[in-house]
């Protein structure tokens, strides 16, 4: 972990291959049972942009999948 913001956000970093990841996870409360989260992701090395967008395809799918698990879970289902 990077940084810690609480009620806000979390940050932290992670290599893959040869890239620093950079995660920022973001929390906006919507109301009182409501609240958005932002995943932001970025890199930093050789090659990032070219291999930013097959990480982000594969980022995406397992976000799809993760999710609706997350709420399912939090809602005690």
């Amino acid at each position: 972990m990077t940084e810690f913001n609480s009620g806000k956000d979390w940050k932290w970093a992670g290599k893959f291959l040869w890239l620093t990841v950079h995660y920022d996870h973001r929390f906006e409360a919507i109301d009182a049972r409501t609240t958005r989260l932002t995943w932001i992701v970025d890199a930093e090395g050789f090659g990032a942009a070219a291999l930013g967008r097959i990480f982000a395809l594969v980022y995406s799918r397992n976000l799809d999948k993760a999710i609706p698990a997350l709420v399912e879970a939090m809602a005690g289902r």
